[in-house]
This record gives structure tokens, C-alpha cells and sequence, in this order.
């Protein structure tokens, strides 16, 4: 028990001394600040002007008080003198036990414990987060108990036992967070600062720490082959060929063939090994084989749609539903060109005509040409949709029953699927294009002659066989009358006799 209160006794000590030994500032609500270090009269006011103040002006005994509040228990502090250059200067005598007064000492050749300087500029305490601690310093100065903070002055802020600061801040007018400009005191850096950027760097082996100032070693310094950020840490990053090993920090040997897929194959080079495609015409992008092959025969463009190759058209044109190497005219207007350049082509829910001897494709409207809905028909280009009124199902072919017929046929079991409703809650079909009744009477009509000509011409081809065959079996048994003569069939001897009656 002894021993550890001798430790904890001689720490305490150490600490003590360490504390009195190393150059302390106080500073008061009203900006007085007391310095205590051994100097004399020329080293006090230069060291209050570079803190943007000035040795105090003693000007009655009433404010005394306040600035032994500010002092140690003891000791001599320079003031402000009228005329440094004569042989005494004032200065604040403190004695144990017997209070303070102004006494006068020889201004040259002396150093006194300390001196009082009056701030002019000077910051409030830094508002700290909670759960941190704030320790101000001025330099080679620490901060007793102070109220303001001169010009100069520096603040860490720092989580209760942590390793390294959150956050470093100075005052200059107000407090400045830390990196600021490289040529103020090095940015607040703790080893280099870099104008360029401008912001801290760090000498190798060891990376910025997160508060933008500290340099921390971290867990990167350790990899073997180098690191890289991501996002607010670093992780550890290998050179081609090598994947991190176990602990995340040493570099082996990559197995890169097993990097291939099925219809790759794995192909050693200088650099070590890499996946190509097995088969032709297909080509390695971000680890998969497409395939380039229908690139050749694209009638327009080729590009990568959805993680393959597909043909595409240029404006005004879509690819063709029958082939996908091919190009059709995408025509979204009632009148279109002509979807061949060889003769004119048009496109399904299109009929050609010619205005002016100019060829060109019109919209058919099936709906103007014949009835092919039930209810409502609405024409589009290229074709047409059929709905029903409220109370009515849309069936196919443009037919629309009612609710209720519909609902008995579903008990029955014999009711055919129904078609889809649209948002609005009325039925609609989309059907394609078909030809207006001018058009399917035309084609009739052609047809229908055509079979009665064909018709005629079979008769006659048939009448003329059968009168060509039927002569030629009745001249071999049978005498031929011919231009005024007969053929006649003699008895049953089957013998031709020719008899020659001439014309009186």
C-alpha cells in the first residue's frame, strides 16, 4: 500500500514541476494578462506587441486586486514605463503573506519573473462539443485559468482519452479551424503543410489521420504492396496479378484462371495470365463475352443495349419486327414516304397513294371504312381500338356483351377469358391494321372474274378433247360421210365399207 502512494506521490510531484517550470499565461474577462517567464524589460513589450497588446498601465493602487489575482503566490512583474531609458521602471511586487505594491527597479540589465499585458484583440473559449476537452496554447505558453484568449492562441479539441485531436482551431479574429494557410504557422500541420493543395501531408509510412492535421500510422502502413481511401479510412490495395492474404495486408499470388467463365479460356502472358473468349467473333467487356457477330450484318448502326449487342436504326426509322439486322420506316403521322427506295413499300395499318404523281403511304382509317366495333372505335396510326360502353365486356373481334350475360356464361362454365381494362376502367383492344371494304370488294371482284374465265377456258379445252376423241373411235368401224359422205357400220363382220354418194 505504502509503495503505490509513493508513486502515485512522486507522479504527482513530477507533474508539479513540470507544470511550474514550463511558461504560464492567465488572462481575465477584462483582457489583462498576466506572462509568467523570466525576462526583462525590452523582452516583455515585444512579446505583448506580437500578441496585439501592450505592457499594462498601472494607474491606481485599486487595480491591484486584480492583477495579483492573475500572478503566482510571489514574485516581480514588469509595467508599462513612461520613460524606459531612464535608470527605474515600475513594476508589481508580490510577497507571500504580505500583499502587493508598485515598487521601482532599475530598468536595464534584469530579468523579473513575468509582466502584465493589456490585449486589445482576443477571442472568447471555443465552444466544445460534448463529451471533449479543449487545451489552449500559446505557443511555448500554457494556459492557466483564462477568460479570453489572445491573438495567436491555438485550440485542440480532443474526446476524453483519445489518441488524437477531433479538431485544431486558431485565433485570429475568430477561431479559424484547422488547416488554414500554410504560411500561419505551418496551417496548424503537425509535419508538413502543402501550399498547393493547401492541406496537410504526411511523410511515408504514415497517412493523414481524419481530423485533416495529425498524422497517424493506421492500419495501411502495414500492406505490403500499398492502400487506398475509402471513404473515411484506408484499406489495402495489391499490384495486378496479386490478391490481398490473409489479415488483409500481405499481397500473394494471384489465381487469375479462375477469374474465367465457362465460355472463356485462360491465356498466359508476360504480365501473367488473362480470360479470352473461347469462341469467334465474340469479344471480352468487364468480365463477359458478347457476342459481334450480328454487328456485321446491321443494316444501319450497331450498339450495346442492355448488355448486348443489337442492331439500331438511325431517325425516322425502327428495326424491323420480322428482322432484326433490318431497318422499316418508323412512321408516326398519317402520311409517311415510302418505306422503299425500289418501289413503294408501306407499313402495316398503311395503304399507298399517289397525290400529283408522287408516291406516298396514308394511314387506312378502319374505322370511317366499316364497322368494326361493337360500340366505339378509335383509329391510330397503323390501326385501330375497339371499347365498350359502361355495363359492357370486350370479347374478341370487336365484340362487347354485357356485364351480366358475361357473369352467367362464367357460371356455366363456358365463358371465354376476358380482355384487359384500361386505367379508366373501360375495356379496350388494340388490333392491327385491316383493309377498308373498297379494297377487299376490289380484290373479290378480280378473283371472282378471273375463276370464270379460267372456268370458260376449261370447257372449251375439254369440249374440244372429247369431240377430237369421239370422232376418231367412230371412223375405224363405222363408214365416214364426209363433205356429203357417210360412214355406215355393216352388220357384225366389222368390215369397212365405203360408199361415195356425190352431191347432185
Amino acid at each position: 500500500m505504502i509503495p503505490r502512494m509513493l508513486l502515485f506521490s512522486l507522479l504527482f510531484l513530477c507533474g508539479l514541476q513540470e507544470a511550474l517550470l514550463s511558461p504560464l499565461v492567465r488572462c481575465s474577462k477584462n483582457a489583462f494578462c498576466a506572462f509568467d517567464v523570466p525576462v526583462d524589460l525590452r523582452g516583455a513589450k515585444e512579446t505583448c506587441e506580437k500578441y496585439s497588446g501592450s505592457l499594462y498601465q498601472f494607474n491606481s493602487k485599486e487595480e491591484l486586486g486584480d492583477l495579483t489575482t492573475l500572478t503566482r503566490l510571489s514574485g516581480k512583474y514588469w509595467l508599462q514605463s513612461s520613460d524606459e531609458t531612464g535608470p527605474n521602471c515600475p513594476v508589481v511586487s508580490m510577497m507571500e503573506g504580505q500583499g502587493a505594491t508598485v515598487v521601482r527597479v532599475p530598468c536595464q540589465d534584469q530579468k523579473l519573473d513575468g509582466f502584465f499585458c493589456q490585449m486589445t484583440e482576443y477571442c472568447s473559449p471555443l465552444n466544445a462539443s460534448p463529451g471533449t476537452a479543449v487545451n489552449y496554447t500559446l505557443e511555448t505558453f500554457k494556459f492557466g485559468y483564462s477568460e479570453v484568449f489572445p491573438l495567436g492562441t491555438t485550440a485542440e479539441e480532443r474526446k476524453l482519452g483519445g489518441k488524437y485531436p477531433d479538431s485544431k482551431h486558431l485565433c485570429y479574429d475568430k477561431w479559424l479551424k484547422a488547416p488554414w494557410k500554410c504560411e500561419v504557422m505551418g496551417g496548424g500541420c503537425e509535419h508538413e503543410c502543402d501550399s498547393s493543395v493547401p492541406g496537410c501531408v504526411c511523410p511515408t509510412g504514415l497517412v493523414l489521420h481524419r481530423n485533416n492535421v495529425s498524422c497517424s500510422t493506421g492500419p495501411c502502413t502495414e500492406c505490403a504492396q500499398g492502400s487506398q481511401r475509402e471513404g473515411d479510412s484506408f484499406q489495402c490495395k495489391c499490384n495486378k496479378g496479386h490478391d490481398l492474404g490473409q489479415g488483409g495486408k500481405s499481397s500473394v499470388e494471384a489465381d487469375e484462371c479462375k477469374a474465367c467463365t465457362a465460355d472463356q479460356m485462360c491465356v498466359s502472358t508476360r504480365e501473367g495470365h488473362e480470360c479470352r473468349c473461347r469462341f469467334r467473333g465474340f469479344v471480352l467487356e468487364e468480365g463477359e463475352c458478347l457476342n459481334l457477330t450480328i454487328c456485321k450484318s446491321c443494316e444501319h448502326d450497331c450498339a450495346k443495349v442492355n448488355g448486348e449487342y443489337r442492331c439500331v436504326c438511325r431517325r425516322d426509322y425502327m428495326v424491323s419486327p420480322s428482322d432484326p439486322t433490318k431497318c422499316t420506316l418508323n412512321c408516326t403521322e398519317r402520311d409517311c414516304r415510302c418505306s422503299s427506295s425500289a418501289g413503294c413499300e408501306c407499313l402495316d395499318g398503311y395503304v399507298k397513294d399517289n397525290v400529283n404523281g408522287t408516291d406516298f403511304c396514308t394511314d387506312i382509317d378502319e374505322c370511317e371504312a366499316q364497322r368494326m366495333c361493337d360500340h366505339v372505335c378509335e383509329n391510330f396510326f397503323g390501326g385501330y381500338r375497339c371499347r365498350c360502353r359502361e355495363g359492357f365486356q370486350l370479347r374478341d373481334n370487336g365484340k362487347c356483351v354485357s356485364l351480366s350475360e358475361e357473369q352467367e356464361e362464367e357460371d356455366d362454365g363456358s365463358g371465354s377469358p376476358s380482355l384487359s381494362v384500361t386505367s379508366t376502367g373501360e375495356p379496350t383492344s388494340a388490333h392491327p391494321a385491316s383493309l377498308p371494304p373498297y379494297i377487299k370488294t376490289g380484290s373479290v371482284l378480280g378473283i371472282a372474274v378471273f375463276i370464270v374465265l379460267v372456268g370458260v377456258l376449261l370447257v372449251f379445252l375439254l369440249r374440244n378433247i372429247f369431240k377430237r376423241c369421239a370422232t376418231s373411235f367412230l371412223c375405224r368401224d363405222t363408214d365416214m360421210e364426209l363433205m356429203g359422205y357417210k360412214c355406215q357400220l355393216k352388220g357384225s363382220s366389222h368390215k369397212q365399207a365405203h360408199t361415195l354418194t356425190g352431191r347432185t
